[in-house]
């Protein structure tokens, strides 16, 4: 091989080194730890309502759930945690967040404590909490496109408008036909808005269904015997009796 090819592969040889070193040095490393609530825009607001519970259910604590994007560390280091000044709902009057809210030691997420508190304003209007996160002791809060993902959303209420329909009704409306009042009885008694079959799942399908009928019968008779006007909605009294 002559001088001028070894110059020829030498150059080549160095312009790939180079080239190497500088795709090296493109990555842009950074020593912070970003928070963020879920990237799902399915988990980034919930809808809460007080209808059905026990007059002696006051309050409610929610969990919004916060990840680490970064390092952890060998301490605890606080989350800190704002009201949007877009929220209609008051701190001490409508909710409290539990604090200090602490991102455990070698952890990689953290649960936010929101107590939903129960009072009478609830019955006439809804209300939103919009909580996000703030920058300190460590922690920065991830910043993405459009906002998206840098909020958690809280909406709650006891108004009786705001029931909509549950789609497992539809298989049994030929036997009672929907209404509110019908829907929030069966919240009370049974303590969730599932199917029957899914209220009782140690039950036969059959007699899930019967004893969801029981159950509420057995309320509405007690209603009735307690109060000088039946149990009634816009249908008339109210059964849950199949003849």
């Amino acid at each position: 091989m002559n001088k001028r090819l070894y110059k020829y592969v030498g150059g080549i040889l160095l312009v790939v080194a180079i080239a190497a070193c500088d795709k090296e040095e493109i990555p842009v490393y950074t020593n912070q730890d970003f928070i963020s609530f879920e990237q799902d825009e399915s988990k980034v607001s919930m809808e809460y309502s007080f209808l059905g519970k026990p007059e002696s259910f006051e309050k409610d604590t929610i969990w919004v759930l916060v990840n680490l994007i970064g390092n952890t560390a060998d301490q605890d280091r606080e989350i800190n945690v704002m009201v949007a000044d877009s929220s209609t709902a008051s701190e001490g009057v409508d909710f409290k967040i539990v604090r200090p809210v602490l991102l455990p030691a070698k952890e990689v997420s953290a649960q936010i404590p929101v107590v939903l508190l129960r009072n009478e304003t609830l019955k006439e209007s809804s209300k939103k909490l919009i909580i996000a996160l703030q920058d300190g002791n460590g922690l920065v809060k991830a910043e993405y496109k459009d906002d998206l993902f840098e909020t958690f959303s809280i909406g709650f209420s006891e108004d009786i408008n705001s029931l909509v329909r549950p789609s497992w009704w539809d298989r049994y409306s030929n036997y009672f036909p929907y209404s509110k009042i019908r829907h929030l009885q069966y919240l009370r008694v049974i303590g969730a808005d599932v199917d029957p079959i899914d209220a009782f799942p140690e039950l036969f399908d059959s007699a899930s269904y019967d004893y969801t009928l029981y159950k509420l019968q057995e309320d509405t008779d007690l209603y009735n015997e307690t109060h000088e006007q039946p149990l009634a909605d816009e249908f008339g009294p109210i059964d849950w009796i199949i003849e």
